[in-house]
C-alpha cells in the first residue's frame, strides 16, 4: 500500500488596517478585505470575509487585523496546487502597494504587534482622508468654474454626496485642531477673571497670504486659470502655492489695467 504523505507547510501573515472602513486588497485576480481598527473578521456564509481576524493570547479576535494563510487546492491526481501564496503576497505589497502602507495599512507577524501597527497608521490614514476631501472639492470647484466661464450655471454633480462628505469632514478636522484652552484661561474663568478676546486682524489683501478661499475668488474675478494642484492647494491653505497663485493675480490684474487706454 502506497503512504500518502499529507504534510503541507502553510504561511500566515497579519494584514493591518488603521482606517474607519473596510479596506479592499486585490492579487492575482482576487479581492480581500481588512476590517476597519474597531471591528473583527468572522467567515460568515454570504459575509465579506474570506479568513478571520487574528487571535490574542487569549483566543479573541483582534479588531483591524485579517490572518491571511496560504490556500491550498486538491488536484485530480491526489496532490495539492496552490491557490494563494501569502509570501508571493506580501512580496507584491511591499513592493508595489507604496500607497497602502502610506495610508495605514501594514504587515505584521505576531498579535502583539498589531496595537504598534495601527497607532502608526491612524495619523496616515487620516492624512490620507484630509488629502482626498481636497481633492474632491478641488474638482468639484474645477467642474463648477468650467460652467462660470461658460455663463451657466452648474448642473448637480454625481458626486454631490462625496463633496458632502469632504465638507463635513474637512470642518470636522478643522474643530479638533482648535488649540484647547491654556491653564491661564482655566483658572482666570475659575476665578472670575476672563481673558481679553483677541482683536480680528486686519482684511488680508494681495500683499500678504490670504485664505484659500479668498485668493480663489479673487482668482475666478481676475480670470486666472487654476489647475486642479493650486485649487487643492488653495483649499490646504498652502501658503507657498497660494502665493503663487496671489502672484498670478497681481500679474493678471497689471496686464489688464496696461491694456486700458489712457483717457
Amino acid at each position: 500500500m502506497q503512504i500518502k504523505k499529507m504534510y503541507s507547510r502553510v504561511m500566515s501573515q497579519i494584514f493591518t488596517w488603521a482606517g474607519e472602513e473596510p479596506l479592499v486588497v486585490g492579487y492575482d485576480g482576487q479581492s480581500f478585505v481588512v476590517p476597519p481598527r474597531h471591528e473583527t473578521a468572522r467567515i460568515l456564509p454570504g459575509g465579506i470575509y474570506r479568513f478571520e481576524s487574528a487571535r490574542d493570547a487569549g483566543g479573541s479576535l483582534v479588531p483591524g487585523t485579517l490572518l491571511v494563510t496560504d490556500l491550498m487546492a486538491n488536484t485530480e491526481d491526489g496532490g495539492t496546487r496552490s491557490i494563494l501564496s501569502v509570501s508571493a503576497f506580501c512580496d507584491y505589497l511591499t513592493r508595489d502597494r507604496d500607497d497602502l502602507f502610506a495610508r495605514g495599512f501594514n504587515i505584521v507577524a505576531t498579535a502583539q504587534e498589531v496595537k504598534a501597527a495601527i497607532e502608526q497608521g491612524i495619523p496616515l490614514y487620516e492624512a490620507s482622508q484630509d488629502e482626498r476631501a481636497r481633492t474632491i472639492l478641488a474638482t468639484e470647484l474645477e467642474r463648477r468654474k468650467k460652467f462660470e466661464e461658460k455663463g451657466q450655471p452648474a448642473p448637480p454633480s454625481s458626486s454631490d454626496h462625496r463633496v458632502a462628505w469632504s465638507i463635513k469632514h474637512l470642518k470636522t478636522r478643522a474643530q479638533a485642531q482648535v488649540p484647547s484652552a491654556s491653564t491661564d484661561e482655566i483658572f482666570g474663568a475659575l476665578q472670575g477673571r476672563y481673558m481679553p478676546e483677541s482683536k480680528p486682524e486686519v482684511v488680508p489683501t494681495l500683499s500678504r497670504v490670504s485664505s484659500g478661499q479668498e485668493v480663489y475668488e479673487q482668482a475666478v474675478e481676475a480670470g486666472v486659470q487654476l489647475s486642479k494642484t493650486e485649487l487643492t492647494a488653495l483649499l490646504a491653505n498652502d501658503a507657498e502655492q497660494t502665493g503663487y497663485v496671489m502672484e498670478k493675480i497681481k500679474a493678471r490684474r497689471a496686464a489688464a489695467t496696461a491694456a486700458v487706454p489712457p483717457a
